[in-house]
């Protein structure tokens, strides 16, 4: 079978139309995708921002208590603050001499241990969300120098320059009961 000039014309201006609905096609996927991504970032942010104006609004509602007489110790409410983050592994050239304890004597677990500076330390025994990081447990007390600040157990140094140390958002949730 034998084509002609105009044939093969023809056929070539069929597979450039086609190439450029496929690049069309892939263009408006590729669109709503970002799209769907940009919605849940959107819909993530809102969330956060929801998070940390009742934590806001929580540390700044009356207690309850006080209309009674009875009044809870200022560590035990809810509180959010600006911090520096910051993350350490328990190597001892990052800890005290006892990598292996934290202040109250339980064992560091990377992923859930956090030390707070001494300023903070009344949120020792508690929970801490950290905005970027999530929940952790205060159970250590980072070195008397710093102040306002939260340092996140990791399990590797890799981890811990991955968590730059940047003012975040910290909402003290308290202590368990029991």
């Amino acid at each position: 079978m034998i084509l002609s000039t105009l044939q093969i014309h023809d056929s070539i201006r069929r597979c450039a139309i086609a190439g450029v609905y496929l690049l069309t096609i892939n263009a408006m996927l590729l669109a709503g995708i970002l799209w769907q991504a940009r919605t849940t970032t959107d819909v993530l942010e809102r969330q956060t921002e929801l998070m940390q104006a009742e934590a806001e609004q929580a540390a700044m509602a009356p207690d309850p208590e006080e209309s009674s007489g009875h009044r809870l110790p200022q560590p035990e409410r809810i509180m959010a603050i600006k911090a520096v983050v910051t993350a350490y592994t328990a190597r001892r050239q990052e800890t005290d001499s006892d990598p292996e304890r934290t202040a109250i004597m339980e064992k560091p677990i990377p992923g859930w241990t956090c030390a707070v500076s001494r300023d903070l330390s009344h949120w020792l025994g508690g929970k801490v969300w950290i905005e970027g990081v999530g929940v952790r447990r205060v159970n250590d007390v980072m070195n008397e120098r710093y102040k306002k600040r939260v340092d996140v157990l990791v399990g590797k140094p890799k981890e811990a320059v991955q968590i730059a140390s940047e003012q975040r958002q910290v909402v003290f949730l308290g202590k368990d009961q029991g």
